[in-house]
C-alpha cells in the first residue's frame, strides 16, 4: 500500500478521531507514517490494532501499514505476520500479497515468494509490473521457461513492444534457444532501427554460443548506437579478448571507463588485457580506483588487482552476485584465476577457472569467459 493511500484513509478518519481511541491512533500512526517516523508509527498503529473499538474496515489497513513499516526496518518476519493478518482480514485485497512477496523475497525465501506474487497476478492478470516483479523471482531461481511464458504473454497483447522482444531474447539465450533470441532481436530491430537494445541482446547470444567474431560486430554496432554507454564499450572489449586481441581489447576497456570512470568491471578487464599485452594499467587509472571505498562488490574484486586483499578472502564469499545470475563463486573463480595467471601460476588459475566454468551458469557470459580464459593457459598446465 502506498503512503498516498495511507494519507487518503487518514484524511476520512480525520474528522471522526476525538470518537474513539482506535480512530485517533490510527490516525496518529498514518501521519507519522507520511513523515517516514517509523517507530512513531509502529507505536500508533500498535495501539488501534489493540483497540476495540478499531472499525474492522480499518483493521486490514492498520496491519498492512504497520506491515510497511516493519518493512523499511528490514524486520522480515514482523512484517511478514502483518501482511498475513492483512490478508486473513481482507483476502481479495492485493497490496498485502505484493508486500508478503517482497518480504519473502528480502529473505530469499523464494518459494513463498513466488506463491504471493503469483497470487496476486492472478487478481491482476494483465498487471505488467507485477509480472516484472515475478520475472525478477525467477531469474533468481532461473526458471527460464516460466520468463519467456510470461514474456510472450505480454508479447502477445502488445506485439510492437521491442523491450518486451529484447527482455524475451535474454531468458531464450539462458535456455540455449539462441536462434529464437536472435529472432525476437531481429524483430526488435525493426521495430526501432536506431536502438541499440538489439544489437545488445546479439551480442550477448554470439558470445554465449562462442562466435566471438559475430558477438563483437554486434557491440560495435550497439556503441555505434549509443557511444556513451560505458557497458556496451565493456562488452566490445570482452568479445576482442575472447579472440585474443588484446589491445583492441584494452582500448575497448579504456573507452568504457572513458564514458564511465567509476566502472569497476572496466578496469578489472584492462587490467587482465594489459596483463597479456605485457604492459601496465595507466598510473592515473589505478590511482583512482586506489582512492575509492571498495567495500561494495564488486570492490572486494577491485581490491585483490590492487594488492589490498587476498584471494582467500574472496573465495570464502557466498551467497547471490547482485551483478549476475549466480553465486559470487562464478566471479570469483573467474577473476581469482586470471589473478593467479597474472602471477605465474598457471596450476592455480586452471584450477580456479575449471571451478568457475563448473558452477556458472550454461549459456552465461560469464562461464564462456572462464572457458576463454582456460584456452589462454599455457599448454600443458597441469
Amino acid at each position: 500500500m502506498t503512503r498516498a493511500f495511507l494519507a487518503c484513509v487518514f484524511l476520512l478518519c480525520v474528522g471522526n478521531a476525538a470518537i474513539a481511541d482506535g480512530y485517533r491512533d490510527f490516525n496518529l500512526g498514518a501521519a507519522a507514517s507520511d513523515r517516514l517516523d517509523h517507530d512513531l508509527a509502529i507505536k500508533y498503529l500498535s495501539s488501534a490494532i489493540a483497540a476495540p473499538d478499531l472499525p474492522e474496515h480499518l483493521r486490514a489497513v492498520a496491519y498492512e501499514a504497520r506491515a510497511e513499516e516493519y518493512y523499511e526496518q528490514q524486520k522480515y518476519d514482523l512484517a511478514i505476520a502483518d501482511y498475513s493478518a492483512a490478508i486473513a482480514a481482507k483476502s481479495d485485497w492485493i497490496d498485502p500479497r505484493v508486500g508478503r512477496c517482497g518480504a519473502y523475497d528480502a529473505q530469499d525465501v523464494l518459494d513463498k515468494a513466488i506463491a504471493d506474487c503469483t497470487a496476486a497476478i492472478e487478481m491482476q492478470p494483465d498487471n505488467w509490473r507485477l509480472r516484472l516483479y515475478r520475472v525478477h523471482l525467477y531469474y533468481e531461481t532461473k526458471d527460464f521457461a516460466a520468463i519467456v511464458a510470461d514474456y510472450s504473454r505480454f508479447i502477445a497483447m502488445r506485439p510492437d513492444d521491442g523491450g518486451l522482444l529484447v527482455g524475451r531474447a535474454n531468458a531464450l539465450q539462458l535456455l540455449g534457444q539462441f536462434d529464437k533470441a536472435l529472432a525476437d532481436a531481429d524483430a526488435a530491430h525493426e521495430l526501432a532501427s536506431k536502438w541499440s537494445g538489439p544489437f545488445a541482446v546479439r551480442g550477448r547470444v554470439y558470445f554465449a554460443r562462442g562466435d566471438f567474431p559475430s558477438s563483437a560486430d554486434a557491440w560495435d554496432s550497439a556503441v555505434d548506437r549509443a557511444s556513451g554507454d560505458a557497458g556496451a564499450h565493456l562488452a566490445y572489449g570482452q568479445a576482442e579478448w575472447a579472440m585474443g586481441k588484446f589491445h583492441r581489447a584494452s582500448s575497448a576497456f579504456e573507452d568504457s571507463l572513458d564514458q564511465d570512470k567509476d566502472e569497476h568491471y572496466a578496469f578489472l578487464w584492462l587490467f587482465i588485457s594489459k596483463s597479456l599485452e605485457n604492459a601496465k594499467v595507466p598510473q592515473d587509472i589505478v590511482a583512482h580506483f586506489s582512492s575509492m571505498d571498495l567495500a561494495r562488490w564488486p570492490g572486494p574484486l577491485v581490491q585483490l588487482y590492487l594488492g589490498k586483499t587476498t584471494p582467500d578472502a574472496l573465495l570464502a564469499m557466498k551467497g547471490p552476485d547482485p551483478d549476475t545470475i549466480d553465486d559470487y563463486q562464478c566471479s570469483v573463480g573467474f577473476f581469482v584465476g586470471e589473478w593467479y595467471r597474472m602471477q605465474g601460476n598457471a596450476a592455480l588459475a586452471k584450477q580456479k577457472l575449471e571451478a568457475a566454468a563448473n558452477v556458472c551458469t550454461a549459456y552465461t557470459a560469464e562461464r564462456q569467459y572462464a572457458l576463454v580464459a582456460l584456452s589462454q593457459l599455457p599448454q600443458g598446465t597441469p
